[in-house]
């Protein structure tokens, strides 16, 4: 049943593709402009002190997935083994899980402690991604008429923002404590651009792993019986 759950899940991201293609792309021009610190950062709380993280940015695993597919993406299709190419969709499968868990559990600390200076905005922006990049934006600005939030939200989100900021409860973060939340805000958005990354691999790559059934039936219902069937072979049987 868990495994079914989280298959129902890797499924819906890939329906969800196309419509996050566009914010995939723009943050991976935010991630390249983090710099050159390879030590990602997370959020402990009260204390705001910054330690290490202890997920997949941090164990390499999801980086050497995203190296992996990339060698398989500029190869020529016809010339890459399909059960190689089977074990890498299997890869991102496990890897757009545990990357969509870690994703909601940094936004949920992003907001704890962003709370602090601007407590209404989490009701104002529920969608974590643009929450961590409103948040990258504004800092401990208080004047958000000098925020240019274009690109972010649309024009009637940005005006409810920009009114609420004008009269919020919150207060300035130290500075220690607000590069933490900027930290964690890079962190989500890179989880992110690895996942449209992932999610886009194993699109592209379906027809070529099982192409007479991508052919009947598209390649996203493709991925949800090979998935399902647990394997190539065991589909075929």
């Amino acid at each position: 049943q868990t495994r079914m759950a989280s298959l129902d899940q890797f499924l819906q991201d890939l329906d969800d593709l196309d419509d996050e293609l566009a914010d995939g792309a723009e943050e991976e021009v935010q991630n390249e402009e983090v710099g050159e610190d390879e030590e990602d950062i997370d959020m402990v709380g009260e204390d705001m002190q910054p330690k290490s993280t202890s997920g997949l940015l941090a164990s390499g695993r999801l980086d050497e997935v995203i190296e992996h597919i990339e060698d398989l993406m500029v190869q020529n299709g016809g010339q890459t083994d399909s059960e190689a190419e089977y074990s890498a969709i299997v890869s991102c499968n496990e890897m757009v899980i545990d990357a969509d868990t870690e994703v909601q559990t940094i936004a949920k600390s992003i907001k704890d402690d962003y709370a602090k200076r601007f407590p209404e905005l989490e009701s104002l922006i529920p969608n974590p991604l643009d929450y961590a990049r409103v948040v990258l934006k504004l800092g401990n600005e208080t004047d958000l008429t000098q925020v240019d939030l274009t690109g972010i939200l649309p024009s009637a989100s940005i005006m409810v923002v920009t009114v609420t900021a004008s009269t919020t409860a919150g207060t300035a973060l130290p500075e220690a404590a607000l590069q933490n939340v900027q930290d964690a805000c890079e962190q989500v958005l890179k989880l992110s651009s690895h996942k449209q990354k992932m999610l886009a691999f194993v699109e592209s790559r379906m027809a070529t792993v099982a192409p007479n059934l991508s052919a009947i039936v598209g390649t996203q219902v493709a991925a949800k019986l090979i998935g399902a069937a647990g394997g190539l072979d065991k589909l075929a049987a």
